[in-house]
Order: structure tokens, then sequence, then C-alpha cells
């Protein structure tokens, strides 16, 4: 038994320290009521200031995404009109390559009679 005794005092001992002034939510109000009511009020703006920003950030992210839509749209009739263009501009030319050729073809015949 005076071994067990003699390590036990020796051996560091870790006792929880409590506080029996007051509790935690109490030792961090200010006791002065209107630097209380102050910093409750710093607190709310700093929440609704952030719930602001954040509303916003979804708004401008919304029309963003509008306004994107828009752009696809004329994009996409703008290169619609321009393969009208380009194809009908396209069929000329053929046809006028074609014409073209007839002429040389008839040209070769005309030539060898």
């Amino acid at each position: 038994m005076v071994a067990a005794s003699q390590r036990s005092s020796s051996a560091a001992k870790y006792v929880p320290k409590f506080d029996t002034t007051s509790s935690s939510y109490l030792r961090n109000q200010d006791p002065d009521r209107e630097r209380n009511e102050a910093a409750k009020l710093r607190e709310e703006y700093k929440k609704e200031r952030k719930g602001a920003i954040r509303e916003l950030r979804k708004d401008a992210r919304f029309l963003a995404g509008v306004e994107q839509a828009k752009q696809k749209e004329k994009d996409r009739s703008y290169n619609e009109r321009m393969k009208r263009v380009f194809g009908s501009l396209e069929s000329e030319r053929a046809e006028e390559k074609a014409m073209d050729r007839e002429k040389t073809k008839e040209i070769k015949r005309a030539g060898r009679k």
C-alpha cells in the first residue's frame, strides 16, 4: 500500500478548474447597457449586410445567366442568317461555274466543227 500512495503523490494531478463566479454568457455581456445594445446592433447590422450581399450575388448570377441565354439566342440567329447567305452565295457561284463549264464545252465543240 505504501508504494501505491507514493505513486499517486508524485504523479501530476490534473483537476479541472471551475469558475464559480458566473456563467460564460454573463461574463461576455458588458455591464453598460448602452454599449451592450450598440454591440447587438452592430452584430445585427453585420448579419443583415452579409445577407444582403449574398442576395445581390444570387441576383447577379441569375441576371448573368439570363443575359447569357439572350446572347446565345442572338448568336444562333446570326449564325443561321450567315449560313443562309453563304449557302445562297455558294449556290450562285456553283451555277456560275457550271455555266462557265458549259461555255467552254460549247467553245471547244464549235472549234472542232
